[in-house]
């Protein structure tokens, strides 16, 4: 159609056909069971059927399950709060974990802080110094030397509802 942008069987509101294009897919985690399209036009950008309206299709970059542009980051269609689009980054051999100049990041959630002494070690866990850290907080207690991730998201949708596994002996 010459005047408008379909999905399937439903029209894109507000795009403008002249200048759609197909941006990409989103990589997202195997757990996700998703494989999101990024769609743009010159003043809209989609994932998907929807519209991200903070998203800006000129600077727009798509990096594995991440998208971003000048000034937001997104972790699929959900914003990271916080992240500095200038320094984000997506951690090499991972499309779910990154960081920027600040923090460590897992599936769009801040893990850490981001220094030196941070490592990342999957399932949301995060050991930088003597601490280990759960989602950006700090584990009471925990022995970081001894810290160990034993796995839960390889168990389907796992860690959506419970989180990882993990011990410190």
């Amino acid at each position: 159609d010459r005047s408008r942008v379909f999905l399937n069987r439903n029209e894109l509101k507000g795009s403008d056909p002249k200048t759609f294009r197909f941006v990409g897919t989103l990589q997202m985690p195997p757990f996700l069971y998703t494989e999101d399209c990024v769609m743009a036009d010159a003043k809209h950008v989609y994932v998907h059927d929807q519209l991200i309206e903070d998203l800006d299709p000129a600077t727009l970059k798509l990096m594995g399950a991440h998208v971003k542009d000048a000034k937001a980051v997104y972790f699929g269609m959900n914003k990271i709060e916080g992240a500095n689009s200038k320094t984000f980054v997506e951690l090499e051999g991972s499309y779910a974990s990154a960081k920027d100049d600040g923090y460590l990041y897992e599936c769009g959630w801040r893990i850490s802080p981001n220094r030196l002494t941070s490592k990342r070690l999957g399932d949301y866990y995060a050991v930088m110094g003597n601490a280990v850290y759960y989602f950006g907080k700090v584990i009471p207690g925990a022995d970081a030397k001894a810290f160990k991730v034993l796995g839960g998201s390889e168990v389907l949708g796992c860690e959506n509802r419970f989180g990882g596994y993990a011990k410190d002996a």
